[in-house]
């Protein structure tokens, strides 16, 4: 697999300071846009956006080589900047320091953005935080303290389905070194603040499933285990030497809802595999994340 396809979508949520309600009703189509071109500016796109006077819900799509951490310190403190130079805020705006941040299947993108859309008719059903705990629990999370009070309270999750193949695709993950490869990748997800909740795989490509740091970016993640990975196999007693990963890769969002959706098809491989070849497996995950196989030689991502 020497193409590398990429589909990272996120839903964040950031809130004013303190939670006041400084986004007034005549600015926010204003701000909308200016937090569009923060995003389009660094090579992602904003694909949804909506809120009330004390938060706003994002829709992104990041750029591989930068972390949704990072993207996020970029869009509050340029839209904050801009609000005060404009001056006709509520008072001084500040956005609090914490923030949400949760990937996205592709599956689950068109209920989130009617979500987003529909914030006003929402929040009549419910308050701002009723809302917010409600979102944080349905990821897993807790709030510190039971309460969204705490000034600089950062709640992600942020699960990645990522496959990638040998060199060539050659059969270097024999039966007796799978156990080797599958410990090492473990491990080095764990060397990097990740967690891994799936791996899995045939002789000559493997799944994975794993949760990244917000302050890593996905493509930094994964080529560190890559390089990394390659090298210390490549040491292992026994195993086929030179061991090296292809240089291209899939790396897809996932929702918390669809982790145990992802878990069991990476668990059922060999299943798979035995009516489907590795093209055949390509082809339809590319259809799932709306991406198109690339024209060979051409070295540009394939993202949405």
């Amino acid at each position: 697999m020497s193409s590398t396809y990429i589909n990272s979508k996120y839903h964040a949520i950031i809130k004013t300071l303190n939670e006041e309600p400084l986004i007034t009703a005549y600015q926010r189509d204003e701000l909308y846009r200016y937090i569009h071109g923060i995003v389009r500016n660094h090579d992602g796109r904003a694909l949804q956006i909506g809120g009330r006077e004390d938060h706003l819900h994002l829709l992104l799509g990041i750029h591989p080589e930068t972390a949704v951490a990072d993207m996020l310190r970029l869009i509050k403190a340029n839209s904050s900047k801009w609000l005060n130079e404009r001056g006709n805020c509520r008072g001084w705006f500040r956005w609090k320091p914490g923030y949400a941040a949760f990937t996205v299947s592709p599956a689950q993108v068109p209920k989130l953005q009617r979500f987003i859309t529909n914030q006003e008719e929402v929040h009549r059903r419910m308050s701002c935080g009723h809302e917010y705990h409600r979102i944080i629990e349905k990821h897993g999370l807790e709030i510190e303290g039971g309460t969204s009070d705490c000034q600089r309270d950062t709640h992600a999750w942020l699960g990645f389905h990522f496959f990638f193949s040998t060199k060539q695709r050659m059969p270097l993950i024999s039966s007796p070194l799978q156990e080797r490869v599958f410990r090492t990748l473990a491990e080095l997800v764990a060397e990097q603040q990740g967690r891994l909740l799936e791996v899995g795989g045939m002789p000559d490509h493997v799944h994975l499933l794993a949760e990244i740091p917000r302050t890593v970016a996905v493509a930094d993640f994964l080529q560190t285990i890559k390089s990394t990975s390659s090298h210390r196999l490549d040491q292992v007693d026994g195993a086929c030497s030179p061991f090296a990963w292809q240089r291209g890769y899939g790396a897809f969002s996932v929702s918390r809802s669809q982790m145990s959706v992802v878990s069991q098809y990476i668990q059922r491989q060999e299943e798979h595999h035995q009516g489907m070849s590795f093209d055949d497996e390509l082809r339809k995950l590319l259809a799932e994340h709306g991406l198109a196989p690339q024209i060979p030689g051409r070295d540009a991502p394939n993202r949405r």
